[in-house]
This record gives C-alpha cells, structure tokens and sequence, in this order.
C-alpha cells in the first residue's frame, strides 16, 4: 500500500493493488504498530540501517497523510518500553541495552519504580524493563486506510481478496521489420 501511494505521486502511471485478503492483515497487522529501531532485535548490518533510515522518513509520511486524509493516525513518539518476564530475558535485555548504548543510540535500563512511573498498571512479574525513546507506534489500522484512501485518490485501483498465483509467464508477441 505504501509503494502504491508513493508511485501514484509520479503521475501517469496505471497501478494497481492486489491484495491476497484484507489490506492490512498480514505483514502490517503483525508488526502491530511498533517502529522498533534500538529495541528491534536487528544488531547490526543491512537490516538495522533500513530501520534507521525508515524511522527517520516516518514522520514526514504520518505528517502528509494526516494533513491529506483528515485522519489522525495514532503516532506516538514517546518511546517504547521492552519488559522482560524471566532471568534470561532479562539478562537479554540487559545486554541490548549496553549493546545499542555502545552504538550510540539512546535507551535505558528501568528501575521498578521508574517502569511504575511510566507504566503504572504494569504487572509485579516483570523482571526487567528497558526504555527505548527514539522507537515509535503507530496505530497500523489507521495508518493502512490513509495510505489506501490517499493512493485511491490519485487513482490506484485496489483489488482486495485477491490472489497472486505462479503460472507460466506469457509475453506478446511482436514483429520487427
């Protein structure tokens, strides 16, 4: 849905959307919102970097969607906060905290207190808690209808419930000459 609203904007450009279900079900719906870059499990390489650059180019798209669609997308840039229910969650927490901490980016571990300050219903079974600032969320539903209102807007034809399957792969003819 995001690529087909980014390519509507080139003009002239027949695109069409097909969606094996619902849009928004699959990838999207499993990510729940979350723009994890210091608390995604990532630790370096390829991945971490297009988390890095996406994240920086968020908030811009939420800002022109917004202001296009009318709809508020639910962007929460407070910070995220990862908790640990076990002694070796919690020591992995604690190590990606020292690790993110060495590549410059900002997170900290929590007292119990602290996490009572953030999260005041949290339950008393948390066994560590780290908090990451420059992560984000974003309410995924609403962020799928703005791109699919605004690509439609412009054009793009949805085909939801619709599957891709493998065949084999014709091509048109031509004559030369």
């Amino acid at each position: 849905a995001c690529i087909a609203e980014v390519l509507s904007r080139a003009g002239g450009l027949r695109i069409v959307l097909l969606e094996r279900g619902t849009p928004g079900c699959e990838a999207s719906n499993a990510a729940a919102g979350v723009l994890a870059v210091a608390s995604g499990h990532a630790r370096r390489g390829v991945l971490l970097e297009l988390r890095r650059l996406s994240a920086g180019l968020f908030p811009a798209l939420v800002e022109r969607l917004q202001a296009e669609t009318g709809s508020d997308l639910g962007y929460r840039s407070d910070g995220l906060i990862s908790l640990a229910f076990s002694e070796a969650e919690a020591e992995e927490l604690c190590q990606l905290v020292q690790h993110r901490t060495s590549q410059g980016l900002q997170c900290e571990m929590l007292t119990p207190a602290d996490l009572g300050r953030y999260e005041p219903e949290v339950t008393p079974h948390v066994r560590a808690a780290a908090l990451f600032p420059d992560d984000h969320a974003i309410n995924h539903e609403r962020l799928m209808r703005a791109l699919i209102v605004a690509a439609q807007y412009r054009g793009v034809e949805l085909c939801a419930r619709t599957e891709v399957r493998a065949g084999p792969l014709t091509f048109p003819s031509f004559a030369l000459g």
